[in-house]
């Protein structure tokens, strides 16, 4: 499952970017946002794949806008306004789609969206360990013994089978350096690692001694995550 936003001043093009989106099972649009400053405040809580960004917007425009987030997800720019092509490709975006979007360039733009993450998914397909700084010690994690990860601020907890280690970094910079194989976002505050699953229960999840209520925005992707390998 593809998790988005869309950001747009113009609440049409954002139904209208739902409204295709509602035709792919693969995306999820977990939220949008008319003004550009509240989308910033979201990103920088929360881990997300792919960004629908509008360009030109009054508060700020969307160039500026990925100028003060850290870790930027996968952008598609939206536009009414073919000039901005070219700027948008400086800011490494997948797509540009040309207002008002039809459903046959939405879908191109996300075939392209499909590759990337691929791509981004096999080259860390092989990682087993992750290193992390704990206070002035630099510790090796393997992902087997990672239990899950706990979000405090601008700090993650990393608990295992025996200990817990506390990092600075924020949960949402360390979702996209995580192996989506082996870890899945499930809350604001909690990654859990899918193979340490033990029992999944009135939206509940248990790992071990730790109990795991699931986000109301996360629940969609991750009981299709479960879906898949259900039998």
């Amino acid at each position: 499952m593809i998790t988005a936003i869309a950001i747009d001043d113009e609440p049409e093009a954002i139904d209208i970017i739902k409204f295709h989106a509602s035709k792919l099972e693969y995306l999820n649009i977990v939220a949008h946002f008319y003004s550009p400053q509240k989308a910033i405040d979201y990103l920088r809580n929360n881990a997300i794949d792919l960004l629908f960004l509008d360009v030109n917007m009054p508060e700020i425009s969307g160039v500026e806008l990925l100028k003060k987030i850290k870790v930027k997800p996968l952008v598609i720019f939206t536009t009414a306004y073919e000039q901005y092509a070219v700027e948008s490709y400086k800011f490494d975006a997948i797509d540009y789609l040309l207002k008002p979007i039809d459903f046959e360039d939405f879908q191109t733009s996300m075939n392209k969206v499909k590759k990337a993450i691929s791509n981004i998914h096999k080259n860390n397909a092989n990682d087993t360990f992750i290193f992390i700084k704990d206070g002035t010690k630099t510790i090796k994690l393997f992902y087997d013994d990672i239990i899950l990860l706990k979000g405090c601020g601008n700090y993650v907890e990393f608990i295992t089978k025996t200990k817990k280690y506390s990092s600075r970094v924020t949960i949402t910079q360390l979702v996209d350096k995580l192996p989506h194989h082996i870890f899945e976002r499930v809350h604001n505050s909690f990654v859990i690692n899918i193979e340490k699953i033990k029992k999944i229960e009135h939206n509940q999840i248990t790992l071990g001694n730790n109990k795991i209520s699931i986000g109301e925005s996360y629940k969609k992707p991750f009981y299709k995550r479960i879906k898949d390998r259900l039998i």
